[in-house]
């Protein structure tokens, strides 16, 4: 009897190892599963100059590294944008990483640079780099001032950390497993396989209503003469007719389930537009008669009062005024490129829509219309 009940004892704990070893396993297996996914998707959203993911994984690589290495890591970029060569610190532990998806030797060198220009290393005596991407087999060496650590085992990638990972209790295996499905909502918007009614709903609303087959000569073109900043008067009303409507038209039919991704590139928009308003209210434009307009349209210049500043001054703040009207002006056009882009990726359906190509015509060279200030460019968002 003692016999059987050992062997029974015995095959319990047999049973209860290898389901410890599957449930493990599986939970390794979800874990690359995941992670890989994020990668390859960051790494498609890059080729098209999309980084606002690169700008969420921050955050979802800041917590995952706090459990994993037990830190207390906090996104810098919060508090002071874009802080140079780093994007995640522990003040208390001196610990600090730069989380990016360029594994180029000449990108971990120009990381290392800031980080000694900027004397980073008084608050922080450790360097690591995450890459998105695999991590090259790096002969070069990378030198520093010997004020803080860094080596070639400092660049981890995503493998490292599954490693790191896989050393773990399963216990905390099964957390880190559940917190990388919890977060992957960032990751929402999956362009090969979303294609739902309430996303498309909200683009062609936006398309139509924001008018921006217009913004290739409104926006790109007739504000950046030589002199003078000239808008459209109609322009400009149906950016407004566009953002009175905007809230009731998502908050009232089932757009409003859109993706997060979408939703917030068309806030990113609707940003930039509210900004064009304001920027033109402050001052009191002109008529303009000289732009040849054919369409019944009013164009309007940017007239900027500053009667009341001593007259050396002038030049300066007029020249200022008309460059921040500008720059909202080409901001408009690279977050609208930007949606087209993600339109075309996971809604085209075989049809592209064409990019807002950044063209500024020479008034000086009158008909010879293929003469530019600049380049022709589509403008994009930058990483």
């Amino acid at each position: 009897m003692n016999y059987i009940l050992m062997v029974l004892s015995l095959a319990v704990s047999l049973l209860k190892k290898e389901f410890i070893i599957y449930k493990e396993q599986k939970y390794i297996e979800d874990i690359v599963r995941n992670l890989s996914f994020i990668t390859t998707t960051i790494k498609r959203f890059n080729k098209l100059n999309l980084y606002d993911l690169n700008i969420h994984s921050e955050d979802f690589f800041c917590s995952l590294l706090n459990i994993v290495y037990n830190l207390n890591l906090t996104n810098l970029n919060i508090k002071d944008k874009n802080t140079p060569s780093i994007d995640l610190g522990d003040i208390d532990k001196k610990i600090c990483y730069q989380i990016t998806s360029t594994n180029d030797s000449s990108k971990i060198k120009k990381t290392i640079s800031k980080f000694e220009k900027y004397n980073l290393y008084n608050n922080f005596n450790e360097l690591f780099i995450l890459l998105l991407k695999n991590k090259k087999n790096y002969t070069t060496t990378f030198v520093i001032n010997g004020k803080y650590k860094f080596s070639n085992q400092n660049i981890m990638d995503i493998d490292d950390l599954i490693l790191k990972i896989k050393s773990k209790s399963i216990h905390e295996i099964e957390q880190i497993s559940q917190f990388i499905k919890e977060n992957l909502i960032f990751l929402q918007f999956n362009p090969s396989i979303t294609t739902h009614t309430p996303d498309l709903n909200y683009l062609n609303f936006w398309f139509k209503e924001a008018c921006i087959d217009n913004f290739r000569y409104y926006c790109s073109r007739l504000p950046f003469g030589f002199y003078d900043v000239k808008y459209s008067y109609y322009f400009i009303e149906s950016l407004k007719s566009y953002l009175n409507k905007h809230d009731t038209f998502l908050n009232g039919t089932i757009s409003k389930n859109s993706n997060n991704l979408i939703k917030s590139k068309v806030s990113t928009f609707n940003n930039y537009a509210k900004a064009l308003l304001t920027a033109i209210d402050k001052h009191t434009s002109k008529q303009d008669i000289t732009t040849n307009n054919n369409d019944g349209d009013i164009i309007l210049t940017y007239w900027i009062n500053c009667e009341n500043l001593p007259y050396h001054e002038r030049g300066n703040y007029i020249e200022n005024e008309k460059n921040n009207l500008r720059n909202i002006f080409y901001n408009l056009i690279k977050i609208s490129n930007d949606i087209i882009s993600v339109w075309n990726i996971g809604y085209n359906n075989g049809k592209q829509i064409s990019l807002i190509e950044f063209a500024q015509l020479n008034p000086n060279f009158g008909l010879l219309g293929d003469l530019y200030l600049i380049e022709p460019h589509y403008p994009k968002s930058e990483n």
